[in-house]
């Protein structure tokens, strides 16, 4: 997930889910995570991404296939606040 779209740093790359973004930095950043994401990259090759709008999971999200990407969050632009990694194909 990237701060500024459309992929432009900083770049918060998670191989793992978080629940909630609100004590989470951009690396070598100080710049918040919580309600800042712009842009999402799924890089798995068989498990979905999840992106809530509110932690733990809860609220509006977006599922994002394996492989899928979207350079423009729209209404979703800096609302999200947690991600889940699913185990399989969840979409």
């Amino acid at each position: 997930m990237w701060k500024n779209g459309p992929f432009v740093v900083p770049l918060a790359a998670q191989a793992s889910g978080d629940t909630n973004y609100a004590d989470d930095t951009y690396p070598n950043n100080i710049d918040s995570i919580d309600n800042s994401v712009s842009s999402v990259r799924n890089r798995f090759s068989s498990r979905d991404v999840v992106w809530y709008f509110d932690p733990p999971h809860s609220g509006a999200s977006l599922c994002v296939n394996s492989g899928w990407e979207s350079s423009q969050l729209n209404s979703h632009n800096d609302q999200y606040s947690a991600h889940l990694i699913a185990v399989s194909s969840t979409c």
